[in-house]
């Protein structure tokens, strides 16, 4: 992929996240000048979307609001498979296929992940997450490495300043617990395809520190590679298919000092979503894809386009040159995922708005243009197994296996 130096949320509603802790989200973005507004700021966020400017980067909407077309909708994906949560009522916000698309590990109530046989229907262990983390302040909390031997679970901090927690898969034993003292949460954790170095967002809240810091840790002692400061506040990270390159999607959070204050007397300030392309070998930014979507984003097959959604848009852009090659209005919900299929024949997505009525999962053909199936109801996170056969859709009190035709 060649990349060029040239530049160019739905907010999360769910349950769990629907509290806007002071001080605790990543879109509570302050300048040092409003730090010791923070709190103010973070109960009147909501305020920005009907009071702040909110800059469109897009082209006008395409069809806002209006269902599209849906064809074949029964010839995509069968559901296969269902595994009930222990409580009727418990949404899982985190599920994710071992490589071998035998295991499926499924965020579980009371701080626990469960490790499915899900072809036989039984959990095969569960595992015990750091205790105090926050369930649900990472968009994606759990992912297997490249081949299968790790697991690891990112979702705030937990009590011992335990960030990460990594599990052997052989064992089940834990890995290691990686601590951060620095004030913040841990947003998302993946592996490079080599499976050798772990990478995690953080999200940081202390003075004089930039809003996103990436960690980059060898597996073979776990110890710091490298670190890289970002100006966004982030909200998902993926890394490409050849494994050269990181997207992370967030926002920065402008504050202008020449315009009139806000109620309360919070300063004026302005969502500017954005993904930061990061290549990987020299952890260097390459890239800046700004538009008005802000929530989770996913590579396409080859490598050549990124999905972002979230904050009432979708858009599609072209990694290469920045091109915005879709940009269209959703409604407001709430808690988002996207995801190509590894084939390239599909873009899926999924959301819920914590009250049962999200609009479910859909699934798209890869430029988004024609609905080919939707699964209703309000999905905590969506999982796709390596070989592209399988989804995974997580929902209140259970989860099901859809099996691609």
């Amino acid at each position: 992929m060649s990349v060029s130096n040239s530049q160019s949320p739905s907010m999360r509603n769910s349950l769990s996240r629907a509290h806007l802790q002071i001080g605790a989200d990543p879109r509570r973005r302050r300048s040092y000048r409003v730090t010791a507004m923070q709190s103010a700021v973070t109960l009147v966020i909501s305020i920005c979307f009907s009071s702040c400017s909110l800059p469109s980067h897009g082209a006008a909407d395409t069809n806002p609001l209006k269902p599209p077309v849906v064809l074949h909708m029964s010839d995509v994906a069968t559901k296969i498979a269902v595994l009930p949560q222990r409580d009727h009522y418990f949404l899982s916000l985190g599920i994710d296929f071992s490589p071998d698309g035998k295991r499926l590990a499924v965020v579980a109530e009371g701080q626990n992940l469960d490790i499915w046989d899900w072809r036989n229907k039984r959990i095969e262990k569960t595992l015990e997450t750091a205790r105090g983390s926050n369930n649900g302040q990472a968009s994606k909390p759990i992912a297997y490495s490249a081949d299968g031997s790790l697991l690891v679970n990112c979702d705030g901090v937990g009590l011992g300043d335990v960030a990460v927690r990594i599990w052997d898969t052989g064992s089940w034993r834990v890995a290691k617990d990686i601590s951060d003292s620095a004030p913040g949460q841990c947003k998302a954790a993946l592996f490079s395809l080599d499976s050798q170095i772990l990478v995690r967002a953080m999200w940081r809240l202390a003075k004089n520190v930039k809003r996103c810091e990436l960690v980059a840790h060898s597996r073979i002692d776990w110890k710091p590679l490298w670190a890289l400061q970002l100006e966004l506040s982030p909200e998902a990270m993926a890394l490409s298919p050849d494994g050269k390159y990181l997207a992370v999607g967030g926002v920065y959070l402008h504050v202008f000092d020449d315009r009139p204050m806000l109620p309360q007397g919070i300063p004026y300030f302005q969502y500017e979503p954005q993904t930061v392309i990061v290549r990987m070998d020299d952890h260097t930014v390459v890239k800046t894809l700004r538009g008005d979507a802000m929530d989770a984003i996913a590579w396409n097959s080859d490598g050549t386009k990124i999905a972002v959604q979230g904050r009432l848009f979708v858009e599609i852009f072209n990694v290469a040159t920045g091109q915005q090659l879709l940009h269209e209005r959703t409604d407001r919900i709430g808690h988002r995922h996207v995801l190509y299929t590894p084939d390239g024949q599909y873009l899926v997505e999924s959301d819920f708005n914590g009250r049962g009525r999200g609009l479910g999962v859909n699934i798209w053909d890869p430029e988004r243009k024609a609905l080919r199936q939707h699964i209703s109801g309000d999905s905590g996170d969506i999982a796709l197994s390596r070989d592209g056969k399988y989804l995974g859709v997580a929902s209140s009190g259970r989860t099901t296996i859809w099996q691609f035709k």
